[in-house]
């Protein structure tokens, strides 16, 4: 479809365009951050000893330790590396204040997913393989399995300084048992039951490698 316009509307136009906020530099652009004054701020490094945290089943290495500049060390940027064994899962859990991209950098993790209200009783699940990325939604409860037959690496970026991570187990464990119990059909958590942490051996495996 092909638009004409006569000289005068032409005219119009561009007044509105050279008034438009746009037009002037800065102009429609919120400066939240300062200007940093060591380029270093602006870089971080995986690696710093203070970084990684360990489970039995695979570890995380946070941006906010040695080798992080300012920008990553006041998680400005929350950067994580998750490393799963085989048959290793992180565990089922929320971030209530930021969606988040899983970056696959090697092997193959399933994403399981649960909005709540929104999905009915459908939990959304996909696969991710090396090169591709995921993405979780704010809220929504999830687990990220790894289906590869080795090791699996992912890169985690969330969209909000504040991520956050509230994982369903401890936090069952540490409500009232008889009202936690209750809301199930049968009775679910012992008394003696404590939560694995963030990653955890999944068992049995799934088995569906790929």
């Amino acid at each position: 479809m092909v638009f004409h316009s006569a000289p005068g509307v032409l005219t119009l136009l561009f007044t509105v365009l050279l008034c438009a906020p746009a037009a002037h530099a800065g102009g429609v652009f919120e400066v939240r951050e300062a200007v940093p004054t060591n380029p270093l701020d602006l870089k971080f490094v995986f690696g710093g000893g203070n970084q990684t945290q360990n489970f039995p089943a695979g570890s995380i290495q946070r941006s906010a330790g040695t080798g992080a500049g300012k920008f990553f060390a006041s998680s400005a940027i929350p950067l994580a590396i998750f490393t799963l064994n085989k048959c290793a899962a992180v565990a089922p859990h929320i971030h209530p204040n930021a969606a988040e991209t899983l970056f696959v950098l090697q092997g193959k993790i399933r994403i399981h997913q649960f909005r709540g209200e929104e999905d009915a009783n459908n939990v959304r699940v996909i696969d991710v393989s090396a090169g591709q990325a995921g993405y979780i939604q704010q809220g929504a409860y999830h687990a990220v399995e790894n289906i590869s037959q080795g090791t699996t690496k992912f890169l985690q970026i969330f969209d909000h300084p504040q991520g956050g991570a509230v994982f369903a187990a401890p936090a069952l464990v540490a409500l009232p048992r008889n009202i936690v119990n209750s809301a199930f059909s049968v009775p679910v958590l012992p008394n003696s039951v404590t939560g694995n942490g963030a990653i955890i051996a999944v068992t049995p495996c799934s088995g569906n490698w790929s």
